[in-house]
């Protein structure tokens, strides 16, 4: 976190001060940790808001008089160093730019994308873009072309790939904690939405995907898991299309015959 460029500073903030505070449980001393963290420069109070740095640092005497000094005259000086660029952001703004079926919006984003490429360190701008990319995905079937469009112009400039695959397998097999409130897995829309990207996503050969997806919701209604994502909704998309559009495939029968027995049962329970 504290090495990412895309961390917001409050959460830069929020970690070294998790670190300070477990201090005691290391046999050091609390106090010294914040001089340790003021010293190393690895927080930027002058580009925390003044009045947090003096409320939660400065008043409860975390760092010495003379480093809360400095940090004030930087601030008033404005001579401190910037922050660094937020790349998932910037990466964020590129990919929501435009007209989804617009092949030249398409184009002129997958262009942004690679400029930034070559400004950037490679694993960095991989992990925000695989981030930004999959967002986009997930927000509805119509944005799924549109990434998948973007993926093979910017594959076309031969600086390697920008895949997502991966990343939509983990969040079918990969099921978040229960703590969570929002996204798929937990979040009915979400899950719904993601439903039809998988449905969107498979072409006439592959379909496996959406099998395994509809099988995992499928598992959830009949073990009375993650419920609160309407799983029923979601393989309902999932089976529907595979027997629009896939009728010959093996699995097809026991998937829909697990559809009616989770959407009776259901209504049984009221």
């Amino acid at each position: 976190l504290l090495k990412s460029s895309s961390a917001p500073i409050a959460d830069v903030f929020a970690a070294a001060a998790a670190w300070a505070e477990a201090a005691e449980q290391r046999n050091e001393d609390i106090a010294g940790a914040w001089r340790q963290i003021a010293k190393s420069g690895v927080v930027p109070f002058h580009l925390v808001d003044p009045r947090a740095f003096a409320e939660r640092v400065v008043v409860p005497g975390l760092i010495s008089n003379e480093q809360a000094l400095s940090v004030f005259v930087t601030i008033a000086l404005g001579n401190g160093p910037a922050r660094p660029r937020n790349m998932l952001d910037e990466i964020r703004t590129i990919v929501n730019k435009g007209r989804l079926t617009s092949l030249e919006d398409a184009g002129s984003c997958a262009e942004a994308l690679f400029n930034v490429r070559e400004k950037s360190n490679g694993w960095d701008f991989e992990f925000c873009a695989k981030q930004a990319l999959l967002e986009k995905a997930l927000r509805g079937v119509e944005h799924v072309g549109f990434v998948g469009t973007v993926q093979k112009l910017f594959a076309g400039k031969g600086r390697g790939k920008i895949p997502i695959r991966e990343d939509l397998k983990n969040l079918v097999r990969t099921k978040p904690s229960l703590e969570r409130f929002v996204g798929v897995w937990h979040c009915p829309v979400e899950t719904l939405e993601f439903a039809r990207a998988v449905a969107a996503s498979c072409n006439h050969i592959h379909f496996d995907r959406a099998v395994e997806f509809s099988k995992e919701c499928l598992h959830c209604a009949e073990d009375g898991q993650y419920l609160q994502c309407e799983p029923i909704a979601a393989a309902e998309v999932l089976v529907r299309h595979l027997q629009k559009r896939a009728a010959s495939l093996p699995c097809l029968p026991g998937l829909l015959a697990r559809l009616a027995a989770a959407k009776a049962s259901a209504d049984a329970a009221g």
